[in-house]
């Protein structure tokens, strides 16, 4: 008697059931979303006005130019208007899934 004989032999009273797992991760909310896309654009903020401040101090010296300058504060413009935005809601988040 082999080995799978005897197995068989010896388990011969279980039954196996093979079912799929219908559980499923939960999605995170509309408001988690908004809050961590929120979170990452104050993030960038704050790097954007540390940048700022640094062009400013170049243009100061004399390293670059008053287009650079602008370019910096234009970004942190866009920024600003893209939280104000999230803030009131105009966003759609899901297009940054």
């Amino acid at each position: 008697m082999t080995r799978f004989e005897m197995a068989q032999y010896i388990f011969s009273d279980f039954g196996i059931q093979i079912t799929k797992d219908e559980t499923k991760k939960p999605q995170p909310s509309l408001i988690d979303k908004n809050h961590a896309i929120q979170e990452a654009l104050e993030r960038e903020l704050q790097r954007a006005k540390k940048e700022l401040s640094a062009i400013k101090k170049a243009h100061k010296v004399g390293r670059c130019n008053a287009d650079e300058v602008f370019d910096y504060e234009w970004r942190v413009h866009e920024i600003k208007t893209q939280l104000d935005a999230i803030k009131r809601g105009d966003i759609d988040t899901t297009e940054f899934e």
